[in-house]
């Protein structure tokens, strides 16, 4: 079984919604439906201070930018890891930065930092 396919079957069981964007879709779309899900979910997480959550998700987000094949990773990188937000006021959410993995800090560090108002 190849990453990507335990990644989408890993992302069914988290987030049962997804099974209707899944029916009929291509590995790709159902790849990119699950980053999505996957970010929005972590987001959550971040905003509400769930720390064992959080806790999973970076895990597993390391296993992704580890694991995965170069499109799968730039995928990632575009739907996740560069759209993830950490600084906001009202939700007080910089507390989550200190449990990014080496490879999310890496890879935040070299996406982010060019990018106009880098303060997410």
């Amino acid at each position: 079984m190849t990453f990507r396919t335990s990644f989408l079957e890993w992302s069914l069981k988290q987030f049962p919604e997804l099974s209707l964007d899944f029916e009929g879709e291509s590995a790709k779309t159902r790849l990119h439906f699950a980053f999505v899900a996957f970010r929005k979910h972590t987001q959550a997480a971040i905003d509400h201070h769930d720390q064992a959550r959080v806790l999973e998700f970076f895990e597993m987000a390391d296993r992704v930018l580890t694991c995965g094949y170069p499109d799968m990773r730039s995928l990632f990188h575009v739907v996740f890891v560069e759209d993830l937000h950490f600084h906001d006021e009202r939700t007080l959410r910089s507390w989550a930065l200190q449990f990014l993995t080496p490879a999310l800090k890496r890879d935040r560090a070299r996406s982010i930092s060019g990018l106009p108002g880098n303060s997410t």
